[in-house]
């Protein structure tokens, strides 16, 4: 019951950053946008507790870390992204350095959500290869569309990259077990992929809108949430 109230903060929050950055409170967005992703963190963690009271198997590691611990490795690394990329409206003369450091944790959270769910997945190859395959048409399209450094462009497409196999593995982990949680993580995943693509499309294109922010961020965090809500269903 604990993780409803927890999902409607993290909205409101988010609603809240939302506005103060809207009305040029950066610091205040800051602030607000961390305790927005802080919300989904705990999302997760009262999600884990739950499963644990119960004796789920999901949280049992056969090697390794186990697959709830992975993802809420991953929540926690795009928790910290959040922060560090909201910096660069308030240190607006350092924008692309913070994005980058940011991109950076998030992309190691995306290597802990792909290895959360590498050996459900029952043909982790094929999922790779798909993804690989989604990457170049998400350039090709994005490339076009955006004014960044062939440097930034690499570095996009390798973060692109590691996203769009983890939306296949996820994929693939659901087609093989139908799971309700996979359902989810795998719904998260894709969330989080389309927000990104309309993230730097807006960002780096030639005219950047609040309203469009405002899409991508609505979509990041409902992908977020849904990626915790996966833990203990």
């Amino acid at each position: 019951m604990l993780r409803l109230p927890l999902c409607l903060a993290c909205l409101v929050f988010m609603v809240a950053y939302l506005a103060a950055g809207g009305k040029g409170h950066r610091v205040a967005a800051a602030v607000l946008k961390g305790c927005a992703s802080a919300s989904f963190v705990l999302v997760a963690v009262a999600g884990a507790g739950a499963a644990v009271s119960s004796g789920a198997a999901a949280l049992v590691p056969a090697t390794g870390p186990s697959r709830a611990t992975l993802v809420l490795a991953g929540l926690c690394a795009g928790a910290i992204a959040d922060v560090v990329i909201n910096l660069r409206r308030v240190f607006a003369s350092r924008k692309l350095q913070f994005f980058v450091v940011g991109a950076a944790a998030f992309l190691a959270g995306h290597v802990a959500y792909a290895a959360s769910v590498w050996h459900q997945c029952e043909r982790p190859a094929v999922a790779v290869v798909s993804g690989i395959a989604v990457t170049v048409l998400l350039m090709a399209c994005v490339v076009r569309r955006v004014k960044v450094t062939a440097k930034l462009v690499v570095f996009g497409a390798l973060y692109i990259g590691v996203v769009a196999v983890t939306c296949c593995l996820a994929a693939g982990a659901y087609a093989a077990t139908t799971a309700s949680q996979d359902l989810a993580f795998a719904g998260g995943i894709l969330l989080f992929l389309a927000s990104d693509v309309v993230l730097v499309l807006n960002d780096f294109g030639e005219k950047p809108r609040e309203t469009v922010h405002a899409f991508s961020l609505t979509m990041y965090y409902a992908g977020q949430l849904l990626i915790a809500l996966s833990i203990g269903l």
